[in-house]
Parts: C-alpha cells; sequence; structure tokens
C-alpha cells in the first residue's frame, strides 16, 4: 500500500512544479520588452536549437541591448546585420542591436540555422515627432460631409 501513496504524491509534487513553469504573460518578448528608457532591452536564450523566444518587438530606430544565455548543450551564435555574437554552453553575454525604421531585424546561429535555429525582431515605424495624432477638420463642419 505504501507504494502506490509515494507513487501519488511523486506524481502530485511533479504537476505543481510542470504548471509553475508555465509562461502566462501572453507575450512573445518572454517578459521582457524593448527597452524604453527603462534600460531593460530584451532577453533571448539560445537552446537546443532554437532561440527562446524567437519573434520579438522593439522600438523602431533604437538601440536595443539583448541579454543572451545559452542555455543548451551546444555553442550558438546570435549573427544578424553587423552583430556576430559566440555564446558558449552555461554562457551568457549581452548584444546591442540597432532596429531598422520599419521592417525587421533577423537574426540566426551560423553553426545552426540550417536547422532552423533563426529568429526575428519586429519593428514599426515612429511616428514623426512634428505630426499631430489626429487632425481636426478645417472649414468648421462635419467630417465626411
Amino acid at each position: 500500500m505504501r507504494k502506490p501513496l509515494v507513487a501519488t504524491l511523486a506524481l502530485a509534487l511533479v504537476g505543481v512544479l510542470v504548471a509553475g513553469c508555465g509562461d502566462d504573460d501572453g507575450g512573445g518578448n518572454g517578459g521582457v520588452e524593448a527597452d524604453g528608457g527603462d534600460g531593460e532591452g530584451l532577453a533571448v536564450a539560445l537552446t537546443d536549437f532554437e532561440f527562446s523566444p524567437d519573434e520579438l518587438e522593439g522600438a523602431a530606430g533604437e538601440t536595443v541591448p539583448i541579454q543572451l544565455e545559452n542555455t543548451g548543450a551546444a555553442r550558438h551564435t546570435f549573427s544578424g546585420d553587423g552583430v556576430d555574437e559566440e555564446v558558449g554552453p552555461g554562457d551568457s553575454a549581452t548584444v546591442e542591436v540597432t532596429l531598422p525604421d520599419s521592417g525587421n531585424f533577423d537574426f540566426f546561429c551560423r553553426f545552426h540555422q540550417g536547422q532552423g535555429m533563426v529568429g526575428s525582431i519586429t519593428t514599426g515605424a515612429a511616428p514623426a515627432a512634428d505630426t499631430p495624432a489626429t487632425s481636426a477638420p478645417s472649414g468648421g463642419g462635419t467630417p465626411g460631409y
């Protein structure tokens, strides 16, 4: 009788631990947003053989620090336009990436790109500083008539 009780308790403990490991922030950035002046930047884990997360968002034209952590057993790189950082198993590094004014900053692992180890940071065009967010109709009439 003792063995089933121990097995049941062990299974219940595993269930609690797994439930606590879920990602419930709903964001694609692993809970870390692009640098909005607070210095946080982005965080990316390099695993065997993918980036996590592999789709991020950032502010157009900004230079953003990205914390890299290799949680896998193999050596990986974070490579893209002007960036090529090699990170060994269990190591971490920080790179700075200047995001385009619009579009994507695509990144990859030089060693495992052919195995699908690729990712992207999507940016949107930043609004011009002298452009008002909304404009009032001229002529005092009702808009659209």
